[in-house]
């Protein structure tokens, strides 16, 4: 009885520090949300000002000529279908 209590007692110390570990990262990911929610919420207030059909086209140009165009063009199309 008391080798099971022993390996109880280490099991929650080992569950503390996972605790304590969980603690730590949640606390740091929070941190970082609040840090990239206004501007996350900036760009989709400047998205809604975009005319789409105009700004499709425009992308539509650049996509063909610029290769790095492409991820901005993708990046638009999913922020204006969300």
């Amino acid at each position: 009885m008391s080798r099971e209590k022993a390996l109880a007692s280490e099991e929650e110390k080992k569950v503390q520090v996972i605790n304590a570990d969980v603690a730590k990262k949640q606390k740091a990911c929070q941190e970082d949300l609040a840090k990239a929610e206004p501007a996350l919420i900036a760009a989709k207030n400047a998205l809604g000002t975009l005319n789409k059909v105009h700004d499709t086209c425009m992308f539509d140009t650049y996509v063909s000529d610029q290769p790095c165009a492409r991820h901005v063009h993708v990046c638009h199309i999913m922020l204006s279908e969300n």
